[in-house]
């Protein structure tokens, strides 16, 4: 991923990445979601560690039937 992306809820910039392999959910504790956009397209939104607990916490996850 780019080094433009930042946490859509405050803002902070995603780590800087060694390579274009990392995973920075996995080495930072980034979380990446996809939702609908305005167009039909999916949108991508990164969290930081502590929005995406907060997120988590306002957004329970809902088992899949």
């Amino acid at each position: 991923m780019a080094d433009s992306h930042s946490c859509v809820d405050c803002g902070l910039r995603v780590p800087p990445q060694d390579d274009d392999s990392t995973l920075i959910s996995m080495k930072y504790g980034w979380r990446l979601t996809k939702r609908p956009g305005p167009d039909g397209r999916d949108a991508h939104e990164w969290r930081c560690p502590r929005c995406w607990a907060a997120y988590r916490a306002a957004n329970p996850r809902r088992d899949k039937p």
